[in-house]
């Protein structure tokens, strides 16, 4: 229990990785402390809907807890598209060959792998990965909250699996393979 302005609130065991995501000051570190926190506040519902919901009170900071993280999760998706942008606006303007020597150095390094379209943007997700197979229906899936790179020419799609929920994967997928 703690006391804050006069009143005693409890803490719970995923308010520290809320905490650490909210208050990150490097934004390079963002992304990952924000993972942690989405995973450690989706496992405590999880658990909480296999308990029959828990206490209210819980329910009420674990709801306002989620409602943070998508706010945070939308500032990062949103300064990461500025910095997509700022970075190819320089790249524009510091362009200062010749039309008949193009740049090489970097070709194609921003376009789709499928169709070579630059005309890409980012979205948040989320995304429960499932495993395959009927044995393995009872076990819990794996939510994910990538940023997704859609091309909005062919509609490929491309996201990075975060470190944690990866080694879950494969953890789960070799633990599979043995049984």
């Amino acid at each position: 229990m703690a006391s804050r302005n006069g009143y005693v609130t409890k803490t719970y065991p995923w308010n520290d990785a809320y905490l650490a995501a909210l208050l990150e000051s490097d934004r390079k570190k963002i992304p990952a402390r924000l993972q942690a926190a989405e995973s450690a506040v989706n496992e405590r519902l999880h658990a909480l809907s296999a308990d029959h919901g828990g206490i209210p009170h819980e329910r009420q900071a674990l709801e306002d807890a989620t409602n943070g993280l998508k706010v945070l999760r939308q500032e990062l998706s949103e300064w990461q598209s500025r910095q997509s942008s700022a970075s190819a606006q320089r790249r524009d303007s510091t362009s200062s060959q010749p039309a008949s020597e193009p740049d090489q150095s970097n070709e194609g390094a921003d376009n789709c792998k499928s169709c070579k379209s630059e005309n890409q943007t980012a979205f948040p997700s989320k995304i429960n990965i499932h495993f395959p197979g009927k044995r393995n229906l009872t076990k819990p899936t794996v939510l994910v909250f990538p940023t997704l790179l859609v091309c909005l020419d062919c509609g490929f799609t491309e996201f990075v699996t975060p470190e944690t929920e990866l080694r879950v994967l494969k953890e789960e997928t070799a633990q599979s393979r043995t049984a």
